[in-house]
């Protein structure tokens, strides 16, 4: 997992964590316009999530290559329970869909399971400590009906991060104590500079 938060800037930034279980959902129909919309009746995609099209017939456009790879996959804007849009597609010149195929993505976590969060950043693996967000100072939110860990920092906190990068874990621990990390420990969080520095 990469990450960036620029100092001086108020920072609320999603992290959806997916579980390795795959969902398939038919479709119905798909427009040709800007965005595209795709008509999946009752999908259940959580607003923001990766989704990949396989196996539609007309606009074959949109398919993926045999086997799915991270590089497959859109963000995906849930416009109803029925309705998704992939903002970065425009269909207007495709062929037109005739029928069938799926949108696959792969399950949230389930985060009501959780009661609080902790992230830490060190210089290397096993270095030293740089930061440390947790949910009982507000440095991260579970928000279990969005499916999503927030990371927050006042715009004050950013910008007196005194690095430019670090490697960083984070972990999920229930009520009971039970402990499950959600990322390799060597993912990446980058500090980019501060651009305005002065009032207007």
């Amino acid at each position: 997992m990469n990450l960036a938060v620029r100092k001086g800037a108020t920072v609320r930034l999603p992290i959806r964590i997916e579980t390795s279980e795959l969902t398939w959902v038919n479709i119905t129909g798909i427009t040709r316009d800007a965005p595209v919309t795709i008509t999946a009746p009752s999908h259940e995609c959580p607003d923001g999530w990766n989704v990949a099209i396989v196996g539609v017939k007309g606009m074959s456009e949109l398919n993926i290559d045999a086997g799915l790879k991270d590089r497959d996959f859109r963000r995906a804007a849930v416009t109803t329970t029925d309705d998704i849009q992939l903002n970065n597609v425009d269909s207007s010149s495709f062929k037109a869909y005739k029928s069938g195929g799926h949108i696959a993505f792969y399950a949230p976590i389930d985060l009501s399971a959780y009661a609080t969060a902790r992230m830490e950043v060190k210089d290397k693996v096993g270095g030293t400590q740089l930061l440390l967000l947790l949910t009982s100072s507000g440095g991260l939110e579970i928000d279990s009906a969005a499916n999503t860990l927030w990371i927050n920092m006042t715009a004050a906190e950013s910008a007196a991060l005194d690095f430019s990068g670090g490697v960083f874990d984070i972990e999920l621990v229930t009520a009971g104590g039970l402990v499950k990390a959600v990322c390799s420990s060597e993912s990446v969080l980058t500090v980019d500079s501060e651009v305005t520095t002065s009032g207007g």
